[in-house]
């Protein structure tokens, strides 16, 4: 277990950090008021050893908001999540406890400045240090270094699409050891049966084991594995099935004397959240327009001069509850591009493609007249991509909860798009990750989507 005390003592350096920072924060603060000239006041300046209680204070109150918060949860991915909402977040509750008994302390007046300033540079240089820390562990992990001995409980497709991540993304910190499973063809490397699962535990010296049980793992046997697990010292992840994705909607109550689990809606089935959302789409899209305005003309006009046709691409998608509408494109290819084939994907090295197609496809470029359909109403910057309906007939039939997308505003970009999943991919992989997003919206998330899509224009592989 060499490598779980390795992840304490990253939480604990990342601890002394948290403490560091708001100590620092505090006298860079005082500073700024009191002793650099740039903030005028009126001498002379209140005696530093005075406002020596607010930072022990302050350190104090904040480690335990942020604690209470989970910031000091274990992670497998980073230690310390430096996600810049849930810090605020601690800031601001921190801050307002600190004011609080500052106002009951009456025997001394502390400046608010001091104060505010002090909750300015606190969100400023925690996230700036949570985030450095994270990728010194991540770069110390793709070096061996606190990596994750894994043994993956499963012998479906599953397991294998596990195993394929853990080795496409070597910076998270697991190193597969093999398969535990019970079919006579089990996935390579083969550790044997789940039967032998503790002597494989401790033969490889494993630290945890992800299950992903198939049809041959009866759910019965599940929970029965999962102790077995823990009593072998060894960390038990469960890959998430349906319910596992709404865990966050799940609520236990009780009916007629009996405990049941009620589901409550996604969070944009409730309105407050869909109008919240729309004004941050009016507003993003309003200011896009105006500032690409010259590049929007540049790029018609070099659609327009690279091969006969119109400038714009109309295609019917379907939207929000299976309403059909057009969504506009640069045209990127032949007008006549599907005379002969009907509707069909894109592939790669299309023949079909103008001189200028292959580049505005390739940058994604061409999607950006979908601003004009976000005002209309008709899309949101971040959700689903909206198919065509021929394919979405033929989707809905083959791919489990494929309808359900359609619960929410189709975007120009989503969760799946970001995490490379676009074009000319699996479908039933795209849709667990809209799924995903659909049971985990935050406006946070769609802020997270709307920067990595900005930074990925030009890494697409997959667009085309």
């Amino acid at each position: 277990m060499r490598s779980f005390k390795l992840h304490k003592i990253f939480l604990l350096v990342v601890l002394v950090s948290d403490a560091a920072v708001i100590a620092g924060s505090f006298f860079l603060a005082w500073w700024l008021r009191f002793g650099s000239g740039l903030l005028a006041f009126e001498p002379p300046a209140p005696p530093l050893n005075a406002y020596l209680k607010v930072p022990v204070f302050s350190v104090l109150a904040a480690l335990l908001v942020f604690n209470y918060l989970g910031l000091y949860q274990r992670r497998w991915a980073v230690v310390g999540s430096g996600d810049p909402s849930r810090i605020l977040r601690g800031v601001v509750m921190a801050t307002a406890l600190v004011f609080a008994v500052g106002f009951l302390y009456r025997s001394f007046s502390y400046s608010r400045l001091v104060l505010g300033l002090m909750a300015g540079l606190n969100v400023v240089f925690l996230v700036f240090v949570r985030r450095t820390l994270n990728l010194f562990q991540l770069f110390l992990r793709k070096r061996g270094v606190g990596v994750l001995r894994v043994v993956v409980l499963g012998d479906g497709a599953e397991a294998r699409e596990i195993a394929e991540r853990l080795h496409r993304h070597p910076g998270y910190g697991f190193r597969l050891v093999g398969f535990l499973g019970k079919k006579e063809q089990a996935l390579r490397p083969n550790l044997g049966p789940t039967s032998r699962l503790e002597e494989v535990l401790k033969r490889t010296g494993a630290d945890a084991v992800i299950m992903a049980p198939s049809r041959s793992i009866k759910p019965a046997e599940i929970a029965s594995l999962a102790v077995r697990v823990v009593r072998a010292d060894a960390q038990c992840m469960m890959l998430a099935d349906v319910l596992g994705m709404m865990a966050n909607r799940l609520r236990l109550e009780e009916l007629f004397g009996m405990p049941v689990l009620t589901i409550s809606p996604p969070p944009l089935g409730h309105w407050r959240n869909r109008f919240i959302k729309r004004v941050m789409d009016l507003i993003l899209t309003l200011v896009g327009i105006i500032v690409l305005s010259p590049f929007l003309v540049l790029l018609a006009i070099l659609v327009k001069i690279s091969s006969p046709g119109p400038v714009f691409y109309r295609q019917e998608r379907m939207g929000r509850g299976g309403k059909n509408f057009m969504m506009l494109k640069y045209r990127s290819m032949r007008v006549d591009a599907e005379r002969h084939t009907g509707a069909v994907w894109a592939v790669k090295d299309d023949p079909r493609r103008t001189p200028i197609g292959a580049f505005i496809r390739k940058t994604s470029l061409d999607e950006l007249p979908q601003l004009f359909n976000i005002l209309k109403g008709d899309m949101s910057i971040v959700g689903p991509r909206p198919e065509r309906p021929h394919f979405v007939d033929k989707f809905v039939k083959e791919v489990p909860r494929y309808a359900e997308r359609h619960q929410v505003q189709p975007g120009l970009s989503g969760w799946a798009a970001v995490n490379g999943l676009r074009g000319n991919t699996n479908v039933g992989e795209r849709t667990k990750y809209d799924l995903y997003y659909i049971e985990n919206w935050t406006l946070w998330l769609d802020m997270k989507i709307i920067i990595r899509t900005a930074l990925e224009v030009f890494h697409h592989r997959e667009a085309y």
